[in-house]
């Protein structure tokens, strides 16, 4: 490597880290730090640090890996922008970093929508746009929405897991929407057996998948399928078709007088309690 590639190299980062630790902003928070990842780009491209060959493979092998594993299925391509769908996603203060280092995918229901990893084969784009907020604190504006696939362990052995309407991120491990998974029929029990739970998801095709409970968090283990796998595992759908809208699960039921009534299989320890109404122990 020659002193020009050499200087680039260590050019890039270190002007990354100066624009992002400069006093004030120079446009806003989060486009100081787009100006930053740019200029270290624009370093990098310049000084040829990383070479144009390894750039165009390492680009040829990601394209590869969404190529779809079947005959006839669409692969991703580009979209003209749309209006965006936003998602919400809160995990309870876990972040990218934490989530890159568990077992498997996250069953949360603190997220609205389901956000497709690298764990995952994406095999169809909807051409639909959505920007997700929240996770460790940042934004991801204009995920393509997909479908996408991965291999599961399930009580009959390994499945193929497909799950529709999902932002695709495309790095670390996926978050799956519990109340998504369960919207499409299927039923999910991700409190641990420590407590009662069963911590498993039950589909409609009456597969049973383990959930593993890691730091009080619910976690699908799962991989990339191969393109053998895809041919022969049987293929079991988790969400559904159509655009997912998160808000035709709301229910508020906290302003009503009768909420008690709308509650069903209400546990009666929630009523007959061995305390009083002020907090005192009954004998």
């Amino acid at each position: 490597m020659d002193r020009f590639k050499r200087f680039g190299l260590l050019a890039g980062p270190l002007l990354f880290l100066i624009l992002l630790n400069l006093p004030g902003t120079l446009v806003s928070e989060a486009g100081d730090k787009v100006l930053a990842v740019g200029a270290w780009m624009i370093v990098w491209w310049i000084s040829e640090a990383v070479s144009k060959t390894q750039r165009a493979i390492e680009t040829e092998d990601r394209a590869q890996d969404q190529v779809p594993p079947a005959d006839g299925a669409v692969p991703l391509v580009q979209y003209d922008p749309i209006p965006n769908i936003n998602y919400n996603v809160t995990v309870h203060n876990v972040t990218i970093q934490e989530i890159r280092n568990k077992r498997g995918a996250l069953v949360d229901r603190g997220a609205n929508g389901g956000i497709a990893g690298d764990d995952v084969r994406v095999f169809y784009s909807h051409g639909r746009k959505v920007n997700v907020t929240g996770i460790a604190k940042h934004q991801l504006a204009d995920l393509d929405m997909v479908d996408c696939a991965a291999r599961i362990v399930s009580h009959r052995g390994p499945i193929i897991g497909i799950f529709r309407n999902y932002a695709y991120y495309g790095r670390d491990k996926t978050i799956h929407l519990s109340a998504q998974i369960e919207h499409f029929g299927n039923k999910v029990d991700n409190k641990s057996m420590k407590v009662g739970g069963r911590q498993c998801i039950k589909t409609l095709d009456g597969y049973i998948l383990p959930l593993d409970i890691i730091n009080g968090l619910p976690y699908l283990n799962m991989q990339k399928h191969t393109d053998k796998e895809w041919e022969e595992l049987p293929h079991v759908v988790l969400t559904g078709e159509g655009n997912w809208d998160p808000t035709i699960l709301d229910n508020v039921i906290s302003d009503r007088d009768d909420w008690v009534n709308n509650i069903k299989d209400l546990d009666s320890g929630l009523i007959n309690t061995p305390f009083d109404e002020f907090g005192n122990y009954r004998r």
